[in-house]
């Protein structure tokens, strides 16, 4: 869904757009509302000076619509984005992170796009021997995929006649409960194998990260045996009923998320840390890896989540660099921003078409004396 939306505004070619993006997370400002709606206010009266006079009235009816909003905005997610125009409205609430933003002038994606290039979607697949549903997981929101709900057809096995006019069942003895028991086995292989077909198939064309499967270890463990092709793609488990509530369905697969990318963190940092040392194909440090990206070389590079070092960018020519400058050393530009390194390494990772890692605060002293970056190098 967030990804379709990105590409509908992506195209809007409107100069007149008001873009905000805001942390109303309850959690981080002890449920005071007063806090983020201050901040709003206070920045889109800073904006308001560097608006074009004949801009003016358009912006100040579009701030003012937003300011209404806020007025009365309940938040039920961490972050809040709008979009808003003279016949624009878009609204998106995420249950992850944002940074405080505000903008005028064509849409401000650029956080937008390094959430969802962050956050991985996932396909998962909750399935007993009888049934199987499918999921996508992004941005810690679960959706059902109502047209993927299998089941599997037990007409045929469950009551076979023999020869005398007699039925083979789960109840019967000797050979007929062998060949019922053969019956079941071979007619759930069967169905999990479509299941899994169907699975690999939505999951190569909506482009997901991976699979997750939810079923009791009995079951996870012989559909994994079946589905050989999905295999592949399995990045983890959870034990669960396949009927159980949503809640505690989302609860698994959030738990599970977050233990899969730790883990692949874990072992990004591993590597980047054990070449470092070899004088091998990785390095860290923010001046040192911002000038392998920049020269094309880095394949992946990860940042601390949190990472408040201030970077300077060239506003002619766009080039980044740590170290406090008056004049670019690229083009000699004196035309200089400083920003946050946060702000700047998703576009840049995208520019140079290297994949991004944000680290978990749980892993972030690994990279802590390097100054919180490291990355991998292409050759």
């Amino acid at each position: 869904m967030f990804l379709n939306e990105f590409k509908i505004l992506s195209k809007l070619d409107s100069t007149k757009i008001l873009t905000l993006y805001l942390n109303v997370d309850p959690s981080t400002h002890d449920g005071k509302k007063t806090i983020w709606f201050k901040w709003a206010k206070t920045a889109a009266k800073n904006l308001q000076n560097q608006v074009k006079e004949e801009d003016l009235n358009e912006f100040n009816e579009i701030s003012n619509k937003i300011l209404n909003f806020l007025e009365a905005y309940i938040p039920d997610s961490k972050g809040l984005i709008v979009f808003a125009g003279k016949n624009l409205w878009k609204e998106y609430h995420l249950m992850v992170d944002l940074q405080n933003q505000i903008w005028w002038g064509r849409p401000r994606l650029l956080q937008f796009e390094a959430i969802l290039s962050l956050n991985k979607r996932y396909g998962v697949l909750l399935f007993d021997k009888e049934k199987a549903k499918f999921f996508t997981y992004h941005l810690n929101v679960l959706t059902e995929k109502k047209d993927m709900e299998l089941n599997l057809d037990t007409s045929q096995w469950r009551k076979q006649h023999g020869k005398g006019g007699g039925s083979f069942s789960a109840g019967g003895s000797g050979a007929s409960t062998d060949l019922y028991a053969n019956r079941e086995s071979v007619a759930i292989e069967s169905f999990w194998k479509n299941v899994g077909k169907k699975a690999e198939d939505i999951m190569v064309k909506e482009e997901l990260f991976g699979i997750i499967l939810g079923s009791s270890e009995a079951n996870i463990k012989r559909f994994i045996d079946c589905c050989h092709n999905l295999k592949k793609h399995i990045k983890g488990t959870f034990v669960i009923d396949l009927d159980d509530n949503i809640l505690n369905i989302t609860n698994s697969v959030k738990n599970s998320v977050q233990e899969i990318e730790l883990n692949n963190q874990r072992e990004i940092l591993d590597y980047i840390l054990s070449e470092y040392k070899a004088g091998k194909k990785a390095g860290v440090g923010v001046e040192e890896g911002l000038k392998n990206l920049q020269m094309g070389k880095v394949s992946t590079i990860v940042v601390n989540r949190g990472l408040d070092t201030i970077v300077c960018e060239c506003l002619d020519c766009g080039f980044v660099t740590a170290k406090k400058v008056s004049k670019c050393s690229r083009c000699a530009s004196e035309k200089i921003r400083e920003a946050l390194i946060a702000s700047i390494i998703p576009k840049l990772s995208k520019e140079y078409g290297s994949s991004l890692e944000i680290i978990n605060e749980k892993l972030v002293d690994k990279l802590q004396k390097f100054g919180g970056v490291g990355f991998i190098l292409r050759y």
